[in-house]
């Protein structure tokens, strides 16, 4: 099991429990978030995604997650 640690925006840059959760590669936490496109397609303050988050850290599974069809 994983620790997910979220900081209050003006600690982290704008970054979204969604975008945290896929540098973790935590799918189940996104999957509990739910798949909003809101939710994945947010983007912090330097224009990042949750989506690009996951790529930068190798997380295919979060990766394989945000891309299935929004319901």
């Amino acid at each position: 099991m994983r620790t997910l640690y979220v900081f209050p925006a003006s600690q982290n840059s704008g970054k979204t429990a969604a975008m945290i959760a896929a540098s973790n590669g935590s799918t189940e936490i996104l999957k509990a978030m739910g798949r909003g496109p809101s939710l994945l397609n947010l983007k912090d303050a330097d224009g990042g995604t949750a989506a690009m988050t996951a790529a930068v850290h190798k997380h295919s599974s979060v990766l394989d997650f945000v891309r299935l069809p929004h319901a």
